[in-house]
């Protein structure tokens, strides 16, 4: 059997994110039979996503909206994608929120629906500064979907 692949894509400015990253990464990487990949959403491209067999995007809500970098990132993978057919690909979200990030949610699954993607876990918000909760409850997301890739479920 062959190995599977978690592609982890974060956006962060202000290290927010990329804490949940790394401890999405660091659970995510325990589990056997699954290479984690983890790339800021500046450096991660279509590439990345073909190889992956689900996908974990950690971002930012950038006034109520999708941030930039996540943004840029979708716009620069979106069409290589579809010509590839790469479909049904499992994908979860965490987005770190000052607003209540219903409609950055609304905005990436509408994104994600487009490529034919499908959601695998409720989105996880992370109201400030992620506190102790927060990172072991992005941890537990990232351990679940390895997990599920693992045993074939995703």
């Amino acid at each position: 059997m062959t190995e599977k692949q978690l592609l982890i894509v974060f956006h962060s400015q202000s290290g927010r994110n990329q804490q949940l990253a790394l401890a999405a990464w660091a659970a995510a990487s325990k589990q056997p039979g699954v290479l984690v990949t983890m790339r800021r959403a500046v450096d991660a491209n279509s590439s990345d996503m073909l190889a992956a067999d689900a996908l974990l995007l950690i971002g930012p809500e950038n006034f109520g909206q999708i941030a930039g970098g996540i943004k840029d990132f979708l716009d620069r993978v979106f069409y290589p994608l579809e010509r590839a057919g790469k479909t049904a690909l499992p994908y979860a979200l965490v987005i770190g929120c000052g607003n209540d990030g219903s409609n950055c949610e609304r905005q990436l699954d509408r994104i994600f629906t487009g490529m034919q993607a499908k959601k695998i876990q409720p989105t996880l918000f992370v109201y400030g500064e992620p506190d102790k909760q927060a990172l072991a409850q992005c941890a537990e997301l990232a351990e679940g979907i390895a997990a599920g890739l693992d045993m074939g479920v995703f």
